[in-house]
């Protein structure tokens, strides 16, 4: 009777763990997702970005909406010192240098009566391209960084294996 008992208390504490390992599991899956979500929202938005003009300027609107929304969770989905909220921020200043600058060179395509601009006024807009091409080359290059920032937090596999293999042996000695 006693060994019975032991063998029912075993059990018991055995669903209890696997209840635990669940609720982890669960737990780090939902994780994931709501950081993957931000790794999506972010390339849409990027390529938004990258391809902006006046015809595409609705489409940029909706992805610029859903990536300040996943900007601002990337705040409390990350560490600290993930580094991650700080790229997308830049990212998303950068951003808007770019975009002025399109709308700009766009405003400044229009016809216009002969206009000749002035000596100070070409290196005005020599400076700004430069500005533009500055950004743009790092933007660029950001989402690699973003990619190697997140990869911490998407590789699904190495977080809570040593706690699974723990769990098991425990349950297997029982």
């Amino acid at each position: 009777m006693i060994y019975a008992n032991f063998l029912i208390a075993a059990f018991v504490a055995c669903m209890i763990w696997f209840q635990v390992y669940t609720a982890i599991e669960k737990l780090r899956l939902d994780l994931y997702d709501r950081r993957f979500e931000i790794y999506t929202k972010t390339l849409d938005w990027y390529q938004a970005v990258l391809r902006f003009d006046r015809s595409t300027q609705g489409e940029y609107n909706v992805f610029e909406k859903s990536f300040i929304k996943v900007f601002r969770e990337s705040l409390f989905l990350f560490d600290n010192d993930s580094g991650i909220y700080e790229l997308l921020k830049d990212m998303q200043q950068r951003s808007c240098k770019m975009i002025a600058f399109r709308e700009i060179t766009e405003q400044r395509k229009a016809p216009k009566e002969a206009y000749s601009p002035t000596p100070d006024e070409l290196i005005s807009r020599m400076k700004e391209h430069a500005e533009f091409k500055e950004s743009y080359d790092w933007f660029q290059a950001s989402i690699h960084q973003l990619e190697g920032l997140l990869s911490r937090y998407l590789l699904f596999g190495s977080y809570f294996t040593g706690f699974k293999k723990r769990i098991t042996r425990l349950c297997q000695k029982s």
